[in-house]
């Protein structure tokens, strides 16, 4: 009962929590390694680049910019990606008769039914 029922519908709720996770630890972890709390120098972190650039962030921009970017595409597609992985969710929770925003659903042609209307 476990295997067949319970897992399969936790199973895109685990994947997208994992993946915001992830996506909540790289900004964290960069920002560690910028105050020197985290990865140590001889190992590369978007902080520990970042942090390069400290003493003198105009002379040496492309230290400042080029990490950040990357940091902030790798957190908007990781929430892409936990989107992408709950919008199953959303989708199977709204009745037969609606979206997943509770809207009714579209009839022929497009047509939503009127409120008189049975369904």
């Amino acid at each position: 009962m476990l295997r067949q029922h319970v897992l399969p519908a936790l199973a895109p709720t685990l994947a997208a929590a994992g993946v915001l996770a992830f996506a909540s630890s790289v900004p964290l972890e960069s920002g560690l390694s910028f105050l020197g709390l985290g990865v140590q120098a001889p190992h590369a972190s978007w902080g520990n680049i970042i942090a390069d650039a400290d003493s003198r962030p105009l002379a040496h921009w492309w230290l400042v910019l080029f990490p950040t970017l990357a940091i902030v595409a790798t957190v908007v597609a990781a929430n892409v990606l936990a989107e992408g992985l709950a919008s199953p969710i959303s989708t199977t929770e709204g009745s037969a008769g609606s979206d997943a925003a509770g809207r009714p659903a579209a009839g022929p042609m497009g047509a939503t039914p009127a409120a008189g209307d049975a369904a």
